[in-house]
């Protein structure tokens, strides 16, 4: 199990990396042609905004995985740890439930996009609505590792 959550923590870290990249390229082509052309290229604001997409859809498993979102820590100063650690646990659920609701529908998403074009770079739509199949699959895998974490550790102290 340890290795499968690796290997999608590494296919995360690169897929945000990789859209990063490909965003500020896009970006910089853009503000560049502005410059020396009469008119910058449409296709590079779509993409842009395609890469951009896709690093939120893979930098929400980073943000999970290393326990990145905002919580209320006053919340936590009121609290008994135990009752905390049960609040973190049912929050932890309440957010895979809801992921995997949402992955359902995501891909019915995806299926609609079959039949639609992008206009600037004419593929498919359902290559941009993927990113949400990723960030779902994500957001429900990481929050079940963080869950799982949470039940089998030693030290229940947050």
């Amino acid at each position: 199990m340890k290795k499968i959550l690796y290997l999608f923590h590494k296919i995360a870290e690169v897929g945000t990396l990789v859209s990063l990249i490909g965003m500020i390229l896009a970006v910089t082509i853009q503000v560049v042609t502005r410059f020396l052309l009469p008119s910058a290229p449409s296709w590079t604001e779509e993409l842009s905004r395609i890469c951009f997409i896709y690093s939120v859809g893979f930098g929400v498993a980073l943000a999970i995985k290393g326990d990145a979102f905002v919580r209320l820590e006053l919340i936590k100063n009121y609290l008994p740890v135990n009752a905390y650690v049960q609040l973190n646990r049912g929050i932890h659920i309440i957010v895979i439930v809801f992921s995997l609701l949402l992955l359902y529908y995501s891909w019915k998403f995806v299926q609609l996009g079959m039949i639609e074009r992008s206009p600037s770079l004419k593929i498919h739509m359902s290559v941009v609505f993927f990113s949400i199949v990723i960030m779902m699959f994500s957001v429900a895998l990481f929050s079940f590792e963080q869950l799982f974490k949470s039940i089998w550790q030693k030290d229940k102290s947050i």
